[in-house]
């Protein structure tokens, strides 16, 4: 789906166009991001499922492409750090 798809975009939504775009990132890695970030609110309520309950909260496509290139970097985890320093659960000796 392009990112004009629709004006707004869940978490979710936004973390599979960037993960296809080869950005790969995880709604939670999204939501932490906007909590920090004072200001920042959701732009509605996607409709509920199948099972009802609350929508998903939805973002304005743009900012939440904006917000993925700007922390790609820290997104993305460097290729040259073994995975023991990425996962601090990993036991020690792991690289």
């Amino acid at each position: 789906m392009p990112p004009d798809a629709d004006l707004n975009w869940t978490t979710e939504q936004a973390a599979s166009y960037a993960t296809d775009a080869g950005i790969p990132c995880t709604p939670a890695q999204l939501e932490g991001i906007i909590a920090n970030l004072p200001g920042l609110g959701p732009s509605g309520r996607a409709p509920s499922g199948p099972q009802g309950g609350r929508g998903r909260y939805l973002y304005p496509t743009a900012v939440l492409m904006d917000l993925i290139s700007l922390n790609a970097r820290w997104l993305i985890p460097p290729r040259d750090i073994p995975p023991s320093v990425l996962d601090p659960l990993a036991p020690p000796g792991v690289v």
